[in-house]
C-alpha cells in the first residue's frame, strides 16, 4: 500500500527530530513547510539512503489508522440496533481494532453542527462532523451503557508503548493538524483505562469473544475500513462466523466501507435477528469522520 511507504519515511523522521533535509516538507516536524512541489528530489534521496530501514519497516508493520472521527459515524448505527433490541447496554466487539481507540466512542463528545451535539460534555474529546444532505441522524435520548469492549486485530497496538504509538502518528498524513490533536486526546484518554485488544483473526476468534459477552447486554460488532484489507474468501468466513452465532443470540454489525466501486465510504448496518439478517446503507462519510451524508429514514 503507498500509505506503507509515506507512514515508513514519516515515521523516520519523527524518529530523527527534524535533522534531516526532508522534513522541511513535513508539517508536524518542521514549524516553517517547504513548497511541497519541490520535495520529490529530497524525497528520494532519503529513501535511497534509508532503504533498509524502510523495507524493515514496510515488512513487519501494518497500516492500522486509528480514527477515532470515525465514530461520529458508527453513532447513529448503534442507536438504530439498540432501538430494535429495547436493550439499554450494548456489547461492543471491534474487528481490526489498533489500538482499540473507537472502543471508547461513548466517552467522546459529538457536534454536527447547527446545535446538533451528543456525550459528555467535559470530554477531552471532541469529534466535530458537518452534515450534508437533508437528513438528520437520529442519536439515542441517552448514552448507552457499555458492559464489554473487546478488540481484535492481528497485531494489536499498546496504547503505553510509545514506539508503537508513533507509528500510528505517521499514519496520519502531516499536515492533518486536526486529526492530529484528537489522536492525542484519544490516546491520552485510552491510557487512563486498560483496552482489552486481543490478537488474532477475526475469522478464527470472533465466535469465542461474541460468547463472553453478558447475556443482558446487545453484541455489537463494528469495523471501519477492514474489509477492503481481506480477501473475498476472508470476508466470506466473517460472514459466515456472525450467521452461525446469530443462530444463538440477536447481534448487529455496523460498519464503514469503501470499495473500489464506490466514491465514498458507506456506513453500513446489518442486523440479525431470529438469525436472519436485515442489511441496510445508512449513510455516506468522509474517510477521516469529517462528513455525514445520511440517507436512511431511520
Amino acid at each position: 500500500m503507498p500509505n506503507l511507504l509515506f507512514a515508513a519515511v514519516h515515521y523516520l523522521l519523527l524518529a530523527g527530530g527534524g535533522e534531516e533535509p526532508l522534513a522541511r516538507f513535513y508539517a508536524d516536524v518542521t514549524p516553517r513547510v517547504s513548497d511541497p512541489e519541490s520535495a520529490y528530489p529530497l524525497f528520494r534521496e532519503f529513501c535511497l539512503r534509508h532503504s533498509d530501514a524502510i523495507r524493515g519497516l514496510v515488512n513487519n508493520r501494518l497500516v492500522q489508522t486509528n480514527e477515532v472521527s470515525r465514530c461520529s459515524a458508527l453513532l447513529p448505527a448503534f442507536a438504530i440496533a439498540l432501538r430494535r433490541q429495547g436493550k439499554r447496554s450494548i456489547g461492543l466487539v471491534e474487528i481490526g481494532a489498533s489500538a482499540g481507540l473507537n472502543l471508547l466512542w461513548d466517552r467522546y463528545h459529538y457536534d454536527y453542527g447547527a446545535g446538533l451535539t451528543f456525550g459528555p460534555s467535559d470530554s477531552s474529546v471532541r469529534l466535530h462532523c458537518r452534515l450534508k444532505g437533508r437528513n438528520i441522524p437520529r442519536l439515542p435520548d441517552t448514552m448507552p451503557a457499555v458492559s464489554a469492549r473487546v478488540g481484535i486485530d492481528l497485531n494489536p497496538i499498546d496504547v503505553f508503548d510509545d514506539d508503537s504509538i508513533l507509528w500510528l502518528k505517521a499514519l496520519i498524513w502531516p499536515e492533518h493538524e486536526s486529526r492530529r490533536r484528537t489522536f492525542a486526546a484519544a490516546v491520552a484518554l485510552a491510557r487512563r483505562r486498560r483496552l482489552d485488544v486481543v490478537r488474532g483473526d477475526a475469522c478464527d476468534g470472533l465466535a469465542g469473544i461474541l460468547r463472553t459477552i453478558p447475556g443482558d447486554a446487545f453484541p455489537c460488532v463494528f469495523h471501519t475500513m477492514v474489509m477492503n484489507q481481506l480477501s473475498p474468501d476472508s470476508q466470506q468466513r466473517l460472514d459466515d462466523v456472525l450467521t452461525s452465532e446469530a443462530k444463538h443470540r440477536d447481534l448487529a454489525v455496523a460498519s464503514i466501507v469503501w470499495t473500489p466501486k464506490e466514491q465514498t465510504p458507506r456506513v453500513l448496518l446489518t442486523q440479525f435477528h431470529n438469525g436472519g439478517p436485515d442489511r441496510a446503507v445508512l449513510a455516506r462519510c468522509s474517510p477521516h469522520g469529517e462528513w455525514l451524508e445520511w440517507l436512511s429514514s431511520a
